[in-house]
């Protein structure tokens, strides 16, 4: 029979000759490779990230206007010794140029993305990739599809709210150079925006549910967009857009996707199309710009309700393309003897 350590050698060298013996070390890798997909770390600690964002835009804020001062000190030296006075005139001189105000925009995204690849390593002990930019093999596939379905989704709303008479297009081109600064501010914003809502918020609630990691982001997401709006359809079409996302985000292991879509979507109704915007100049001129619930207001095509009900759609057939894209796929034996 043997000793009890040759019958144990025995039975490890059968389970490496027979493939249907599941194996409890593969099982236990897979479970920690999973596990590993959230933090590990208490909850708490999120606010010292959101502290440390908010500390570190602060400084970079108070540096900008800093500058922005001296700058306009040179060609207004009446107003150095008046303090109030000269602080009133360069906030109305910041609100009103819109190269500072893409700065400013510009730091504050900055300042945020910064601050969290310094805490991050610190309050996680992981590196900061490790919340959704990371290739997960399919990063071109996700970049395209983030592409697609932005576009096209964009597209379809410019046209019904065209269609219904809320934005009538005149079919004239302007380009402007400041529209370069704003392509610009919107990736920092979109980066900001995905790596803290979408990457880190969900990194940080998945661990306890990843369906209220979902609402719970969402909600932030639409709050942070939304205020001080009063609209009620701005917060339903921010928070079906945050669940698009992070949905996407959490079913793709990535934020390719995410970060595209969100891109994409702002640079097409912002930039290209110009569907209600205050402040960015836009390549498509329009006519007859009306506000109301369904068509949002100057702020944003996504104020409204059409944008919500095109963001919807989207999430139903994002979330069909995705279920059938994790669905692995039954290999048959064939008659000739190949796998296929």
């Amino acid at each position: 029979m043997g000793s009890k350590k040759q019958r144990t050698e025995k039975k490890l060298k059968r389970a490496k000759k027979n493939p249907y013996i599941p194996r409890q070390t593969s099982a236990k890798k897979e479970d920690t490779k999973i596990t590993s997909a959230y933090s590990s770390t208490p909850l708490y600690t999120a606010l010292f990230m959101i502290l440390g964002i908010v500390v570190l835009a602060f400084i970079f804020t108070i540096m900008l206007n800093t500058v922005i001062t001296d700058i306009y000190m040179k060609d207004h030296p009446e107003l150095a010794n008046d303090t109030a006075a000269l602080k009133t005139a360069v906030e109305a001189y910041i609100n009103t140029n819109p190269v500072c105000l893409i700065a400013q925009r510009i730091v504050l995204n900055v300042a945020g993305i910064l601050a969290m690849m310094m805490l991050f390593s610190r309050l996680e002990k992981k590196q900061f990739p490790s919340i959704g930019f990371v290739n997960n093999g399919k990063v071109k596939v996700d970049i395209g599809m983030g592409v697609l379905f932005s576009f096209l989704a964009v597209l379809v709303a410019y046209n019904i709210l065209a269609v219904i008479g809320y934005v009538t297009p005149t079919g004239a081109l302007a380009f402007n150079p400041i529209q370069l600064l704003w392509t610009v501010d919107f990736i920092f914003m979109c980066i900001f925006e995905e790596a803290f809502f979408r990457g880190y918020a969900i990194y940080k609630l998945g661990s306890y549910n990843t369906n209220v990691a979902i609402i719970v982001s969402s909600v932030l997401f639409a709050l942070y967009k939304g205020l001080p709006s009063t609209m009620p359809s701005t917060y339903v079409t921010y928070i079906i857009m945050g669940i698009v996302l992070s949905y996407s985000a959490v079913k793709l292991k990535s934020l390719w996707f995410p970060l595209t879509f969100r891109f994409i979507w702002t640079f097409t109704s912002g930039i290209l199309l110009s569907i209600y915007s205050a402040v960015v100049p836009g390549i498509v001129e329009n006519t007859g710009l009306k506000e109301s619930l369904l068509s949002g207001n100057k702020a944003g095509f996504e104020n409204g309700f059409i944008a919500a009900i095109i963001l919807l759609i989207c999430y139903v057939i994002i979330r069909k393309i995705i279920e059938g894209r994790n669905t692995p796929k039954q290999r048959r034996l064939h008659p000739d003897g190949t796998i296929r």
